[in-house]
Order: C-alpha cells, then sequence, then structure tokens
C-alpha cells in the first residue's frame, strides 16, 4: 500500500480491513489496531473471523461470505465477541484490471449503543402499552360504573315524572271533587 493510501486508510475512523478472499487480514488500519490493542503485524495473516469471533470458522452471518456468492457488497449486523459489542459490518469487493475479484475492504462501525438505546425504547414502549392497558380497563370499568349508575338515575327521574303526573292527575280529580261539593253545599243551603 503506497504511503498516501496508508494515510487514508488510517484515518477511516471505523474499524477497516483489506482482507484476501480467504479471510486472511492483509492489513489492519489505526482504528482496528486501537480497538484490539494489537500491533498490525500481530493481526496481518490471521483469519478475520479467528481474531473478532473467536472461532474457527466464519460465523453463520459473514458478510464476506455472502459477498464473495453475491460479487457486490454486503452488509450485516453482528455481536463481535472480541470487541464486546455489536457492530454493523460491511464487506466490498475489489476487482482487479481484469473484473477478477482481488482482494476485500472489511469495515465494522460501531452500533452497541445504539442497540442499547434500541432495546430501552423497546422496553419502555412495552412499559407504556401496559400503562395504556391498565388505563384503558379501569376506564371501561369506570364507564361501566356510569352507565349503570346514569340507567339508575334515568329510571328514578322516569318514576318521578311519572309520579308527578299522578299527583297532579290525583290534584286535578280532588280538586274538582271539592269543586263538586262545595256545589252540592250551596244548592244544599
Amino acid at each position: 500500500m503506497a504511503q498516501n493510501e496508508r494515510k487514508i486508510f488510517n484515518a477511516i475512523g471505523n474499524m477497516t480491513l483489506l482482507l484476501d478472499t480467504q479471510h486472511n487480514i492483509l492489513a489492519a488500519n489505526r482504528a482496528i489496531v486501537t480497538g484490539l490493542d494489537k500491533t498490525e503485524e500481530e493481526l496481518k495473516g490471521k483469519k478475520c473471523y479467528e481474531i473478532f469471533h473467536r472461532t474457527a470458522q466464519p460465523p453463520e452471518s459473514c458478510p464476506l461470505e455472502k459477498m464473495l456468492r453475491s460479487n457486490s457488497m454486503e452488509t450485516f449486523e453482528m455481536v463481535v465477541e472480541a470487541l464486546n459489542g455489536t457492530y454493523l459490518v460491511s464487506c466490498t469487493p475489489l476487482f482487479d484490471e481484469n473484473g477478477n475479484l482481488e482482494k476485500v475492504i472489511h469495515i465494522a462501525t460501531d452500533i452497541t449503543e445504539h442497540k442499547r438505546a434500541e432495546e430501552e425504547v423497546k422496553k419502555y414502549r412495552e412499559h407504556l402499552e401496559e400503562i395504556v392497558k391498565e388505563r384503558t380497563a379501569e376506564l371501561i370499568k369506570k364507564n361501566e360504573e356510569l352507565e349503570r349508575f346514569n340507567k339508575l338515575f334515568v329510571g328514578r327521574e322516569l318514576r318521578m315524572v311519572e309520579l308527578k303526573k299522578t299527583i297532579a292527575e290525583k290534584e286535578r280529580k280532588i280538586s274538582e271533587l271539592e269543586k263538586e261539593i262545595d256545589d252540592l253545599k250551596n244548592k244544599c243551603i
């Protein structure tokens, strides 16, 4: 790698590797060297999955394996055991002048805090949904009570209206009877 290319490679803030098609590390930028606390020489020639996943073979979701099949950039979200976090890992093919796959650019972006925040939001949302369910159940119960009281009071009011009508009718009849009695008294006198 030329000196100017090396400067650019090391300036990349995300952990970046240059790999061959067999997962062997050809170069590692400063972010990886710092993140793993290893020298680039210690990493060169090692399999990326041995270093990052501490396994003897690539993980099932390996973006390099998928990229080898598709011949285009592949990205996966994965747990990286050596870095104790979750990373968005992408592998981009580099082709030679004849169009043959020559090398792979492997970039790992730390999304651990983002994943933790997503989990917190998920828990909070579930908590809020539970509160809404509880409040809704309480409101339904209160509404049912109000409807029952409303029916009782409306029934009572209807009975009172009927009683008032009956009383008014009786008062009218009494008044008529009193008038008849007065008329009879007047005739008798």
